[in-house]
C-alpha cells in the first residue's frame, strides 16, 4: 500500500487560514459529539530539548482515520545548527486496518491550527463590538494568528509587541495602516478587546489583573509544565474556557494558576467544544473578561491533516512511497 508524503511546501500550497478555521472547527464539533478519542499527550527529555507526542483518532465502527504527531522542541537550534526550533511529523493511519495512510511535515499544521483554534475561540467569546487586536509575541505563532484574526472582525487597531522590536515592526508591516508595532505592551493591553499572547515566557507577562471591559484573551504560548504567561490574578477575574481541560490542568495558564491557589478547575466555564455545539455557554455579558487556555489538541491536528490529505489527493501534490518494499 502507498503512502502519500507531503512536505511543508506542498502544505502551504494548499489551504489559506479560512481553510484551517473551518477544519478546526469541525475538530471541536466532533470532540464535543465523543465522535474522537484523545489520549494524554507525551513528553520525551532529550538533551537539547524534548518530544512532544500527541495523538487522537475518530470513533467510527466502518471507517476512519487516526493521527499521531511528533514534534521536537528544540530551543538553541537556531544558534547552534541554523534549524528550525519545532520540528516533526504527522502519521495519519487507518484505523480500521492501521495503514499508514499519509506523513505530513508537522510545522505549517502545528502553526495553522494552533492560530485556527484561538480564531476559533475568539469568533465565538471576543464580545460584538471587538476592534482593537494586540498580538503579544511575534514570531511565527504571532504572524500566524493576525493572518487569521484579521478576517474575522473589522479592526480599527492592531498592535504588535515583541521584545525584539525589529520582529514586531516587520510583523506590523505587512498588515496595512491599522497596524503598529509598539514599546509598551501593558498600556496596549488595557486598551484592547482582543489580546493574544504567543510568547516562550516562563513567568508570567505583566499583564493587570483586570483588562477592559469584555476583553477576549487567547494564551497559547504556555505549552508546556515550565511555561506560563497570564498572571493567576487576570485568571481569578476572568470567565476561562479551555481547549482540552485536562491537558490545560497540566501544562496550561490553568495549571499555574491552580498551583497558585488562585482557581479551581472547577472553576472553569467550559471547554471550547462544549461552546461550539452550545452545550455550554461561551460569553455571557460584554463586560466579562474571557481567557482562551489553549495548550494545543491532537484532534485539531487530526483535523487539519485530513484536509491536508483530501487537498492533496485532489490536487495531484506530494510523493507516493510504499514503506513496505
Amino acid at each position: 500500500m502507498s503512502t502519500l508524503v507531503l512536505s511543508r511546501s506542498d502544505i502551504s500550497k494548499l489551504a489559506v487560514p479560512a481553510d484551517y478555521h473551518r477544519a478546526v472547527a469541525r475538530g471541536f464539533r466532533r470532540y464535543a459529539e465523543r465522535r474522537i478519542s484523545t489520549p494524554a499527550p507525551m513528553e520525551l527529555p532529550a538533551a537539547g530539548g524534548a518530544f512532544h507526542i500527541k495523538g487522537a483518532t475518530v470513533n467510527d465502527q466502518e471507517s476512519g482515520v487516526a493521527a499521531v504527531k511528533i514534534n521536537s522542541n528544540f530551543p538553541r537550534n537556531s544558534e547552534r545548527f541554523g534549524l528550525p526550533t519545532i520540528q516533526g511529523a504527522i502519521i495519519v493511519f487507518d484505523s480500521i486496518s492501521g495503514s499508514p495512510l499519509a506523513i505530513l511535515d508537522s510545522a505549517e499544521i502545528t502553526l495553522r491550527r494552533t492560530a485556527a483554534a484561538s480564531a476559533v475561540a475568539a469568533d465565538l467569546l471576543a464580545k460584538s463590538s471587538a476592534d482593537s487586536l494586540l498580538i503579544w509575541g511575534c514570531g511565527v505563532q504571532g504572524r500566524a494568528h493576525a493572518e487569521a484574526f484579521m478576517p474575522l472582525r473589522r479592526f480599527r487597531r492592531a498592535c504588535f509587541y515583541d521584545i525584539d522590536a525589529a520582529k514586531a515592526r516587520r510583523v506590523a508591516r505587512d498588515f496595512g495602516p491599522i497596524a503598529t508595532a509598539i514599546e509598551d505592551p501593558v498600556r496596549a493591553a488595557l486598551e484592547s478587546d482582543v489580546i493574544v499572547t504567543t510568547t516562550t515566557a516562563q513567568s508570567v507577562l505583566p499583564l493587570p489583573r483586570k483588562l477592559a471591559p469584555g476583553a477576549f484573551v487567547a494564551a497559547v504560548g504556555a505549552d508546556n509544565p515550565f511555561k506560563s504567561e497570564i498572571p493567576p490574578a487576570l485568571m481569578t477575574h476572568s470567565a476561562i474556557i479551555t481547549d482540552v481541560t485536562d491537558q490545560c490542568v497540566v501544562m496550561g495558564d490553568l495549571r499555574a494558576a491552580i498551583a497558585a491557589g488562585a482557581v479551581r478547575r472547577e472553576d472553569t466555564r467550559a471547554e471550547l467544544a462544549e461552546v461550539v455545539v452550545g452545550a455550554r455557554p461561551g460569553r455571557t455579558s460584554e463586560e466579562e473578561t474571557i481567557i482562551f487556555d489553549s495548550t494545543g489538541a491532537a484532534f485539531e491536528d487530526l483535523a487539519a491533516a485530513e484536509m491536508l490529505v483530501e487537498r492533496a489527493k485532489a490536487e495531484g501534490l506530494g510523493a507516493w512511497i510504499d514503506l513496505q518494499k
